[in-house]
């Protein structure tokens, strides 16, 4: 098992009340896919990239997520 950061540390989430723990390969494969998103951002990123008919390099999976980021940070 690995301890999760539900909220990135990288985004203000160090506390020890935001870990979970999970498997080792799943807790590998959700920062393979999500990075540092937040819980919150996953849907948006999922629902954004999952368009039947749309191609996605990894350059283009990793503006998306910055640009989520960054949405969200903006946000009061």
């Amino acid at each position: 098992m690995d301890k999760h950061h539900v909220c990135p540390k990288a985004r203000k989430g160090g506390r020890r009340n935001n870990i979970v723990k999970l498997p080792v390969g799943f807790h590998r494969a959700l920062h393979q896919v999500f990075q540092d998103l937040k819980p919150e951002e996953y849907a948006l990123f999922l629902d954004t990239v999952l368009v039947p008919g749309t191609e996605w390099t990894s350059k283009d999976l990793h503006n998306l997520r910055e640009r989520i980021k960054r949405f969200n940070e903006s946000e009061p």
